[in-house]
């Protein structure tokens, strides 16, 4: 069986669903006071898992399939850009929200927040990320930069899932979302990831219906299910207009309804100013801390 990429596309979340789903999810869980699952860094017992299903289609075929039915690995590497806008559909309102992606890690992603509360969201420009919400900006971490660049470009998920990072294997035909579609698991080989991660694709199309994570968190699982719908023509390639996210008992709606390929000017992903003046702080704060350090150790000698 070969070896497929888990988080290299196929992420816990997108990025820009990630942050759009985080970001809103905290904004809804202080405006009706719900507690947000806690997290644990203490390490837990493998689970035993369920055997794959016999005489089912091989994993790394059902997502050649898929490839095929998205428009052939072809049409997908000549993809090197991305715009996409829409709005995002919650029980707190609805909110616009522009996308773009580009080769070379430049991503742009911002949304508004209902009620006149401003906008939150990230970027990244090479080596330099950072995120904002509400006129506050704040730079990105190494891992969350890899994090962001993992999962920046989900519409494309499936086009490098053979990069030998993990497993993957069929576990049954089952019916998700009104749908027969075939079960993955995709098997993450890092020791802190506690999670399951399973993709659905449709037995008829081919494509993928959608994903689900499940977490492991102190005292119940953190589940989040991701459904894919209304797949339409972008260029050569299929991509799909429609992400239903389903967490923490809510649910959010991504509807997408410009998308375009190829068409990103690259001023977009230019770093603001907030941005590199909180560059040229790090930078400065990184080197007055190593001029600290080498006078400390001269007074020791």
């Amino acid at each position: 069986m070969k070896r497929v990429c888990l988080w290299t596309k196929l992420a816990s979340l997108c990025a820009m669903a990630a942050i759009a789903l985080t970001a809103s999810s905290a904004v809804l869980a202080v405006q009706q006071n719900d507690p947000v699952p806690a997290s644990s860094n203490t390490p837990e017992a493998p689970k035993a898992q369920p055997a794959p299903a016999a005489d089912m289609p091989e994993a790394a075929d059902i997502i050649e399939k898929a490839i095929e039915a998205m428009g052939g690995r072809k049409a997908l590497d000549a993809v090197t850009s991305l715009t996409m806008k829409g709005s995002i559909t919650m029980p707190m309102g609805n909110m616009p929200f522009e996308n773009y992606w580009a080769d070379g890690d430049r991503i742009l992603f911002n949304q508004t927040i209902p009620g006149g509360q401003g906008k939150m969201g990230a970027g990244l420009n090479g080596a330099v990320g950072w995120r904002h919400m509400m006129g506050e900006y704040e730079l990105l971490g190494e891992q969350d930069i890899e994090r962001f660049k993992e999962q920046a470009n989900f519409h494309l998920m499936l086009q490098e899932m053979e990069k030998g990072f993990g497993s993957v294997r069929t576990m049954g035909l089952v019916e998700f979302d009104g749908r027969k579609c075939y079960k993955l698991q995709f098997e993450e080989p890092k020791e802190d990831v506690r999670a399951d991660v399973f993709g659905y694709f449709d037995q008829e199309t081919h494509l993928m219906a959608g994903k689900e994570m499940i977490e492991e968190t102190p005292g119940v699982p953190f589940s989040t299910t991701m459904k894919f719908k209304d797949w339409k023509k972008v260029g050569e390639v299929k991509l799909f207009r429609q992400m239903i996210i389903e967490q923490m008992g809510k649910q959010m709606v991504m509807e997408y309804t410009e998308l375009e390929a190829n068409t990103v000017e690259p001023k977009v992903f230019e770093v603001p100013a907030e941005v590199m003046k909180l560059v040229e702080e790090k930078k400065q704060a990184e080197a007055d801390s190593e001029n600290n350090g080498s006078a400390e150790s001269g007074d020791d000698q």
